[in-house]
């Protein structure tokens, strides 16, 4: 399937932004992250469980044009989307896009000229996530009410056109994860956030991973009242994409002490395979 965006697979990366190492937490050696609250999706991750069955994602083909990704779809006659599918598989599809830029006022501009001129010529988008980092790297989490709805989306004339254009704002290799397979934490994704962290790694063992969402839960909402809820997409290849929704980073730096002191983070790191790699978004967008 060759959608708009596939053609700028020749530019893609494996891996994408900066990473700095959290030295104020005693962390196992894999740990990484763009800035200091790591340690509050590891444990949201992790008791999320990263699980609640898969699902189809559909989450940042609109932004970037292409066709997957993974958080859950809207509620009906809501602003903000609930994906409160414990244990079941959330329906949407995901693409997740990322890279650095060399243009921050370029992609904001370009994000707005999709919003005005392409989005309401999709029938299959069903919203977004997106911000910048510190560092100047951009992330964005697309969601799609279905994969075959995201390839006539990503089949517009428009939209392949405005990617073009909208890809010079970065410098270098723009990465791309299709997502067929979707979980959430909570409930989901929340466009109340005041704050979201995304945080990307790979399972040693993807379905035993998945599995541990229901059991840990609970002990998840008394540990992080702060966090309402994540989405996690899988890449397909053991890699994942996590989206956590906190009600501020004020709460969410507070609260992160205590998850790196949970006997959760030591389970959840067991099941990780390599670096973990964190972007904050003090600023997210939502779509």
């Amino acid at each position: 399937m060759r959608l708009s965006w596939y053609h700028h697979r020749s530019r893609v990366s494996q891996s994408g932004g900066s990473q700095l190492i959290r030295n104020d937490l005693k962390l196992p050696p894999n740990i990484t992250q763009l800035q200091p609250i790591s340690q509050e999706i590891l444990r949201a991750l992790r008791d999320d469980q990263l699980s609640q069955r898969s699902s189809r994602c559909r989450e940042h083909s609109r932004l970037s044009g292409r066709s997957r990704a993974c958080p859950p779809q809207p509620s009906p006659g809501s602003a903000s989307y609930d994906s409160r599918r414990d244990s079941q598989e959330a329906a949407v599809f995901v693409q997740v896009f990322q890279g650095k830029l060399r243009d921050a006022a370029l992609w904001s501009r370009q994000v707005e000229r999709w919003r005005r001129e392409i989005r309401p010529k999709t029938t299959g988008f069903a919203g977004f996530t997106s911000g910048v980092t510190a560092q100047d790297y951009a992330i964005t989490v697309v969601r799609f009410t279905s994969e075959d709805a995201a390839r006539v989306d990503n089949d517009l004339p428009e939209q392949g056109a405005w990617f073009e254009e909208a890809s010079r704002a970065f410098n270098g290799e723009v990465t791309f994860h299709d997502c067929r397979q979707v979980d959430t934490l909570l409930a989901g994704g929340s466009d109340d956030a005041g704050f979201v962290q995304i945080m990307q790694g790979r399972a040693k063992d993807q379905e035993e991973m998945r599995g541990q969402a229901s059991a840990l839960e609970g002990e998840l909402r008394k540990i992080r009242p702060d966090l309402i809820g994540a989405t996690i997409a899988w890449h397909g290849d053991g890699g994942f994409t996590q989206t956590a929704y906190f009600t501020s980073e004020q709460e969410a730096r507070k609260n992160e002490q205590l998850m790196a002191r949970s006997s959760f983070f030591e389970q959840f790191m067991s099941m990780i395979d390599g670096d973990l790699t964190f972007y904050d978004l003090s600023n997210p967008e939502f779509e």
